[in-house]
């Protein structure tokens, strides 16, 4: 695509028209008008004082749009090499802007200007506004703290600074690259017990088997049966017991949990305050429970909502568990995941060696998630739910999920979510 220089021009004009104000614009008018005047005046009436007033003017005029024109090259910003933030929720982030004055003028006036998402706060000492001066031949570090109340993926910085000229009535607008990509990511509660997950694993294997072909950990003794083999026979345990004890070899568990976790709102609830709330604490109830079965050494399928689609992670262990992890933190919650509801239960049976019981993690109950649980429950699944709700539940889904499910808990905002999840 080429763009001719006339194009050029023009857009170089609208871009800085935006720059100014209507206000600011307007004074400037009126004062080349009365300045244009007294010109004129000088030039009929031979006052010294009304000359010297018309050159004092012109000359301040002048070394103004100077000082704005060499702030154009002398005022640089440095770029951030490094542009993606991570923070835990609750903490405080800083963001440091080093800007730099390369010639001899002064600028008292600039402007900084801090754009932030929503869901980030700025604390009640700082201001979205800068504003700053600048000496010549300087070296400037300006920072500013940041509060993560709440987990997500939020892009904060400044990218415009305005220069200002002496009179305060026009400025040159610089824009940089100073924006940062900032994930919160939820906390995570160490579980004793989840769905009494524990017990059931040490009752079946005792204790997980690390490897395929060490059977160490998954062997029990048995007294020796006559369809059993010779070759089972324990000869240490028969010896110490006076009977006939034979060995028995569990093979390696390789079936895995499934985990749907629904980042999908109704349309009502992704457009009011406590939002923030309720993703909070449907991200940190699941990440617990992730983390829980990491520390048991159970892999899992996690799934979450794209679009129409069901994306699938795989965890295996506590690297894999990192980026899980980060979806939790990151994934967006809107209205059009919704869709995936439809695809749930195709995907699930569709997955090789997952075991009987699916876990969904949600803050929408619809009708079409309620359809894929009878799908579910159709191929043999049991489906345990987890739904978290704020003040306003609706209590008609939540009964009809709840017939449904083979366990189901409903999780308020204001409730623990460690006790909670124990107590399921």
């Amino acid at each position: 695509m080429t763009i001719s220089l006339k194009e050029i021009w023009r857009y170089r004009r609208k871009d800085r028209k935006r720059a100014y104000t209507k206000t600011a614009r307007f004074l400037i008018i009126v004062f080349r008008i009365l300045y244009s005047a007294l010109l004129i005046v000088s030039l009929f009436i031979g006052n010294l004082y009304i000359n010297l007033l018309a050159v004092c003017i012109g000359l301040i005029l002048i070394l103004s749009d100077i000082k704005l024109f060499v702030a154009r090259f002398a005022v640089r910003v440095k770029e951030l090499k490094n542009r993606n933030f991570k923070a835990m929720k609750g903490s405080r982030v800083t963001i440091k802007t080093e800007i730099d004055n390369f010639f001899l003028f002064t600028y008292p006036v600039c402007k900084m200007f801090i754009d932030i998402d929503e869901g980030i706060v700025l604390p009640k000492e700082y201001d979205k506004i800068l504003v700053f001066g600048l000496k010549s031949f300087s070296h400037n570090i300006f920072k500013y703290a940041l509060h993560c109340p709440y987990r997500g993926q939020y892009t904060v910085g400044a990218d415009t600074i305005h220069v200002w000229d002496d009179l305060g009535i026009r400025y040159r607008r610089k824009r940089f690259n100073g924006k940062i990509t900032l994930t919160v990511y939820p906390e995570i509660f160490l579980l004793r017990d989840f769905d009494d997950v524990k017990r059931k694993e040490e009752e079946q294997l005792g204790l997980m088997a690390r490897d395929a072909t060490d059977y160490s950990d998954s062997m029990e003794i048995k007294e020796y049966q006559e369809q059993d083999s010779m070759r089972t026979i324990h000869w240490k345990a028969t010896s110490r017991l006076n009977k006939l004890m034979s060995k028995k070899y569990y093979a390696t568990q390789s079936s895995r949990f499934c985990i749907f976790f629904d980042n999908s709102l109704p349309l009502l609830k992704s457009q009011s305050a406590s939002r923030f709330e309720l993703i909070d604490k449907l991200s940190e109830a699941c990440v617990s429970v992730c983390s829980f079965f990491v520390g048991l050494r159970i892999p899992y399928n996690f799934m979450y909502a794209q679009g129409d689609e069901v994306e699938v992670a795989f965890c295996d262990n506590e690297t894999d568990f990192d980026g899980v992890y980060y979806l939790l933190a990151s994934l967006p919650f809107n209205a059009d995941n919704i869709e995936s509801h439809s695809s749930l239960s195709e995907f699930v049976a569709r997955a090789d060696n997952i075991r009987s019981v699916v876990y969904i993690f949600t803050a929408n109950i619809t009708e079409r998630l309620l359809y894929s649980i009878k799908e579910l429950n159709h191929f043999g699944f049991k489906v345990a739910m987890v739904y978290v709700a704020d003040d306003g539940l609706d209590l008609v889904m939540a009964e009809k999920a709840k017939e449904l499910c083979h366990k189901f808990m409903t999780i308020n905002v204001k409730d623990d979510t460690q006790e909670s999840l124990e107590a399921f």
